[in-house]
């Protein structure tokens, strides 16, 4: 159980922002794909790795190859794996007025397909697809349902991309300002399923003026001795505490 002085400190928060890290996305059961099992799997098959296939070297050399592992591989899951309880949890606690701002650099929208509002994907989105020339938006249903292995932009003849931050490519600015401008005024920063060295917290955690960091994580980490509460536990069953 909580102790209810730190149920008391969400629930009496005039601003919580929430930092959700991979460990919500792995709770939701899917797989890490950097991990040593299934990055060899991955690239057995393809035959590059999981960091060369989600890279901006790979999409703009090899398109055919980044496609057929960006739908047999990020599409597929999509289609297969909804948002688990922490995030319904959450969709909760936002709705109950806990919780005002979810940042992640994850790109499956779970949060938004919960139920929550107010979600800075500092990533991008793996529904939203544009064509780099003319900036033509297309849909998931466009690329999935596409004749050709290349999905083409009609007008333009070139390959239409994901609107995903890939690996070697710099977040947007705007977007890194909003993201930072919601941390300094918040009063709690709740992160979940993250470690405090993580890229997405140590991005995040210069901008917080508070000392209410909270992390709800599995396991225990050294780096968590930065943070002014820890909870470990599963991130589901931290959450339905404060509800």
């Amino acid at each position: 159980m909580l102790e209810k002085g730190l149920i008391e400190t969400i629930r009496e928060s005039e601003y919580t922002v929430v930092l959700s890290g991979q460990g919500m996305v792995c709770e939701s059961g899917y797989p890490a794909l950097r991990d040593d099992e299934e990055s060899y799997e991955i690239e057995e098959k393809y035959g590059y790795s999981v960091e060369e296939l989600y890279s901006s070297a790979i999409f703009n050399t090899r398109t055919d190859l980044f496609y057929h592992f960006f739908r047999e591989v990020l599409l597929e899951q999509v289609m297969t794996i909804e948002p688990g309880p922490a995030f319904q949890y959450l969709a909760e606690m936002q709705q109950s007025g806990m919780v005002d701002t979810i940042i992640t650099r994850r790109i499956f929208e779970l949060s938004e397909r919960a139920g929550c509002t107010n979600v800075i994907n500092l990533h991008g989105s793996i529904f939203d697809y544009k064509c780099p020339h003319c900036g033509r938006k297309y849909s998931m249903d466009d690329i999935m349902h596409s004749k050709k292995n290349i999905p083409v932009c009609p007008d333009c003849n070139v390959a239409i991309r994901p609107d995903i931050v890939l690996l070697g490519e710099m977040v947007d600015n705007a977007l890194m300002t909003k993201a930072a401008e919601e941390v300094e005024k918040a009063d709690v920063l709740l992160v979940l399923g993250a470690r405090m060295n993580s890229t997405l917290v140590s991005m995040m955690t210069p901008y917080y003026k508070g000392n209410k960091l909270i992390v709800i994580t599995p396991d225990e980490h050294f780096s968590e001795y930065d943070a002014n509460m820890v909870i470990h536990s599963s991130i589901a069953d931290g959450l339905k505490q404060f509800l």
